[in-house]
């Protein structure tokens, strides 16, 4: 799945992958739609510490928070990788 992102287009996500390809390539696949499951890093980056840390839509005494938005951050923390981290 990984592979599919071209992260060359920038931020523009309709470039980096077009739309549906990635649900499309997990349902031939086969593979779980729970994407805890499926992919395992998804479920290491769950938890109170790394929700504080996704900018301004961070966990926030109070405050609302998006299970959501944060799905998506970590989504975006696997796929742009280790590396991307630390460049970062």
């Amino acid at each position: 799945m990984i592979d599919l992102l071209d992260w060359s287009k920038g931020v523009d996500n309709d470039a980096v992958i077009e739309p549906g390809e990635g649900i499309g390539r997990l349902y031939q696949s086969g593979i779980s739609m729970n994407l805890t499951i499926s992919f395992p890093k998804l479920f290491f980056l769950d938890g109170l510490a790394f929700a504080r840390e996704i900018g301004e839509s961070s966990w926030q005494p109070g405050k609302y928070f998006s299970v959501d938005v944060f799905l998506y951050a970590r989504c975006c923390a696997v796929a742009n990788g280790f590396e991307f981290s630390k460049n970062s």
